[in-house]
């Protein structure tokens, strides 16, 4: 009788395919960092004006330095006495 027909082996069972080569995805960033630099401070109000408030208003003007004149009195006697009344003539010799 003729040989029974050589059978091939069954051929291995197939595994698993080998994990892929790649490295896994890196994990998501966090949320970003706080930036380096800290806000500005909040700005305050403006700081009064260098210069001072204008001075207050001029009162009443001051009053003249020079006193005014004294008022001019009656013009004063004359400084010559008045002459001598002139006798009369001496009678004729």
């Amino acid at each position: 009788s003729p040989p029974p027909p050589k059978t091939l082996p069954p051929p291995p069972p197939k595994t698993s395919p080998p994990p892929p080569v790649h490295s896994p995805p890196p994990p998501p960033v966090a949320s970003p960092p706080p930036p380096v630099h800290s806000p500005p401070p909040p700005v305050a109000s403006p700081p009064p004006p260098v210069h001072s408030p204008p001075p207050p208003p001029v009162a009443s003007p001051p009053p003249p330095v020079h006193s005014p004149p004294p008022p001019v009195a009656s013009p004063p006697p004359p400084v010559h006495s008045p002459p001598p009344p002139v006798h009369s003539p001496p009678p004729p010799v």
